[in-house]
């Protein structure tokens, strides 16, 4: 007999984390349906319990570069909580970084006279040194999760947001720290930095996530609050008797008893009585 099994799902950013969940999971043993919801972040499986392996199915998500969690509301909540907490230091760490490296790259192109006061305080050299100091940790620290996602994402074959971003970034980064120990290897005059772009970069995408992580926890929420709103147990008539019971055990054909002020607690047809309804409940 077949059962189902529901977990959390961290990490998805776009439709294309969705289809490689979903993906991963039909891949395993046993598994005969898999569904993915971006909005609330679940995974639902139905598997055969025989064949299947509730274990394996978790390490195959983590495998793809997501992160399981289990869907006990308080700690749930928490672990939005502490999601949106370390982007937004990651936003503010990456920005301090960010802003003062674009400054030094971009401002002596706006203005000449910024750039002939740079160079009277520095060499040339000092402040490209000084830009590779700032971009470095945005690169390998700030945007540390677009390496973990990115690579989990072409070990599997299929490329998305991540591996953009980490590629765009470490192109623009790499280039520059070459400008830097070998400018020979460029044609004269194209040994440029591009520190200021990996950085923007990853900043951007951090801050968009950021945003993300804060749209889906409000969603989650006002779903968890519509959701506390059916009742958890429904009385029924069962041999000549009203007894309370769960809603899970709720059965067609049931007889369910609903006093005036109640909510329905399952759908269904009145048998006897008269009332009134609040259909928006």
């Amino acid at each position: 007999m077949s059962e189902q099994i529901r977990f959390g799902v961290r990490g998805m950013t776009c439709a294309a984390c969705v289809g490689r969940v979903e993906r991963a999971l039909a891949k395993q043993p046993g598994v005969e349906g898999a569904t993915v919801n971006l909005a609330t972040e679940q995974a639902v499986v139905t598997f055969d319990p025989a064949a299947g392996d509730v274990a394996t199915m978790r390490e195959a998500v983590r495998d793809a570069g997501y992160d399981i969690v289990d869907l006990d509301d308080d700690a749930n909540g928490d672990i939005r909580e502490l999601e949106q907490a370390e982007l937004g230091r990651l936003v503010r760490f990456s920005a301090l970084c960010t802003l003062p490296l674009v400054a030094i790259a971009m401002g002596p192109m706006v203005s000449p006279a910024l750039g002939e006061a740079m160079t009277a305080l520095l060499p040339a050299a000092a402040w490209h040194w000084l830009e590779l100091i700032l971009a470095t940790p945005v690169q390998f620290y700030a945007g540390r999760r677009f390496y973990r996602q990115g690579f989990a994402e072409v070990r599997h074959l299929n490329p998305g947001m991540s591996t953009l971003v980490m590629m765009g970034s470490s192109a623009a980064y790499a280039y520059s720290v070459l400008a830097i120990f070998a400018p020979g290897l460029f044609p004269p005059g194209t040994a440029n930095l591009y520190f200021e772009a990996s950085a923007t970069i990853i900043t951007l995408i951090l801050a968009g996530k950021f945003l993300e992580a804060r749209a889906k926890g409000r969603t989650s929420a006002a779903i968890r609050k519509l959701m506390e709103l059916q009742p958890r147990s429904a009385r029924v008539q069962r041999d000549g008797k009203v007894v309370e019971i769960p809603i899970s055990e709720v059965v067609p054909d049931d007889s369910v008893r609903v006093r005036p002020g109640e909510r329905s607690p399952v759908d269904g047809g009145v048998g006897e009585g008269r009332s009134y309804v609040d259909g928006s409940m």
